[in-house]
């Protein structure tokens, strides 16, 4: 082999070696901004997930929704870019315009599905008083009953804390909360200033005096069938 095809067979490989690199760098280039899009559109996805939800159980009302025009057109541009020239989701300026707009997006998303719910919660979860259970906790007939409901607040506490994910879960703490409605009504209870001190007495450690067991007292344990729960013991 001559002197000159030596030469041209070492710039051919120079050649093959340079386009390699420039092949590995393209797909190292795509690689950061797979990873850069799944960063952007795993929380997106389940912001737009969490806000369906709610939306389509009347907990978010569309007029409450965040405008979602900048993030749309973001997104349109960058369809219509890369239609003609693919490799310029590897340049900088478009790619994150479009990633901050979904961002803000997300972020405002999350913030309505977050706030909208904290005040669905507070206005429709059953509230279990504890001094209601502490009343009932030793009952023979209600103390089954209150196990239940402290079992079902416990789980329904970790769930609500932040917005439901999904149709399925809303509607399995929705099922909590029916059947905590339902035992709260096998609870006896009663506003009568009273009963309560008769009551919230009864489960001291000195237990209630027998000038508590007033007529309204002793009207109210008979007509929820309690008369029998209690007994007079003497203090020492």
């Amino acid at each position: 082999m001559s002197l000159k095809e030596k030469c041209r067979s070492v710039s051919g490989l120079l050649s093959d070696l340079r386009r390699a690199r420039q092949q590995q760098s393209l797909a190292d280039a795509l690689n950061k901004r797979a990873a850069e899009l799944d960063d952007v559109q795993i929380p997106f996805v389940a912001a737009m997930s969490s806000i369906q939800t709610l939306r389509e159980h009347g907990i978010v009302g569309d007029s409450r929704l965040p405008d979602s025009t900048k993030a749309t057109e973001r997104v349109v541009g960058m369809r219509r870019q890369l239609a003609d020239e693919p490799q310029d989701i590897t340049k900088g300026q478009a790619f994150n315009l479009l990633c901050r707009a979904v961002i803000r997006l997300t972020e405002q998303c999350e913030t309505l599905a977050t706030e909208s719910w904290k005040e669905h919660v507070k206005q429709t979860a059953p509230v279990a008083d504890k001094s209601l259970l502490d009343q009932h906790r030793d009952s023979p007939r209600h103390a089954d009953t209150v196990y239940q409901m402290e079992q079902l607040l416990r789980e329904v506490k970790g769930l609500v804390k932040k917005p439901p994910p999904d149709a399925d879960t809303l509607r399995g703490i929705e099922r909590q909360w029916d059947e905590l409605r339902g035992h709260l009504s096998k609870l006896p209870a009663s506003d009568d200033p009273e009963v309560q001190a008769f009551l919230n007495a009864a489960i001291s450690g000195d237990g209630a005096a027998l000038d508590l067991l007033t007529a309204s007292v002793r009207q109210w344990l008979e007509e929820n069938d309690m008369f029998a729960d209690f007994c007079v013991r003497r203090s020492k």
